[in-house]
């Protein structure tokens, strides 16, 4: 939008009215209160999830693509090179 319209302030304004439609948005959901006992951290809860988890093959593929991405991602051991190759800043 910067390239398009020469001027950042247009992306201010847009950030600001879509921030401010999300929150009319977010404002219009009811939270309804469910009484409920709140379960206590336990070998059998987790190995509960842990069964949920292995399943249910998308919720799996999912968090096992997060995992793999925040462990080996390394975005910010890239940064350097970014700002060195593409932006021409720095040493």
């Amino acid at each position: 939008m910067i390239a398009v319209f020469r001027s950042t302030a247009i992306v201010f304004v847009c950030d600001a009215s879509f921030a401010l439609c999300f929150c009319g948005v977010l404002s219009q959901i009811r939270y309804r209160r469910r009484a409920s006992v709140p379960q206590q951290f336990t070998a059998r809860n987790l190995s509960a999830g842990i069964r949920f988890i292995w399943r249910n093959k998308v919720i799996l593929a999912a968090s096992s693509l997060d995992m793999f991405g925040v462990l080996f991602g390394a975005a910010v051991a890239l940064l350097p090179i970014y700002a060195k190759d593409i932006l021409k800043v720095g040493r």
